[in-house]
C-alpha cells in the first residue's frame, strides 16, 4: 500500500505546483470540470481517498498522521454526501468563482507541503 502513499504525495506536490504557478487556468479548468457534477458523487473520490490512507497508514513512518489525513478525507466526502446542499453549492460557487488568487497559492502552497511531509515520512 506504499504505492498509494507515493502517489498522493506526488500527485499533491503536482496539483499544489500548478495552483501556485498557473492560478487562473487551474481555477478555470476546475471550474469548468466541476460545473455539472452533482456534489454528491463527488462525495464518493474523498471517502475513497480517506479510505486508501487510511488502509496506507501502517506502510509510513509517521501512520497517525496519515491516519488522520484519511479520517479528515472521509470527514470531508460524508459533509459533501449529506451536508446542506445550500452551503454545499455556496462553498463550490465561492471556490471556484469568488475566491482570491491569494487563497489558490496558499493552498497550492499546502498541498505541496503536505506531499513532500508524505515523502519524507515513508
Amino acid at each position: 500500500m506504499i504505492w498509494v502513499l507515493y502517489g498522493l504525495a506526488f500527485f499533491w506536490i503536482a496539483a499544489g505546483t500548478l495552483f501556485i504557478l498557473y492560478t487562473e487556468e487551474s481555477r478555470r479548468f476546475l471550474g469548468n470540470s466541476m460545473a455539472k457534477v452533482n456534489p454528491k458523487f463527488l462525495a464518493f473520490i474523498p471517502m475513497g481517498v480517506g479510505i486508501l490512507l487510511i488502509l496506507a497508514a501502517r506502510a509510513s513512518g509517521a501512520s497517525w498522521f496519515i491516519l488522520i489525513l484519511g479520517l479528515l478525507a472521509i470527514v470531508k466526502g460524508v459533509y459533501f454526501l449529506f451536508g446542506p446542499r445550500g452551503h454545499i453549492k455556496a462553498l463550490f460557487d465561492w471556490w471556484f468563482k469568488s475566491a482570491q488568487d491569494r487563497t489558490y497559492r496558499l493552498w497550492g502552497l499546502i498541498m505541496v507541503l503536505l506531499g513532500m511531509v508524505v515523502l519524507s515520512w515513508m
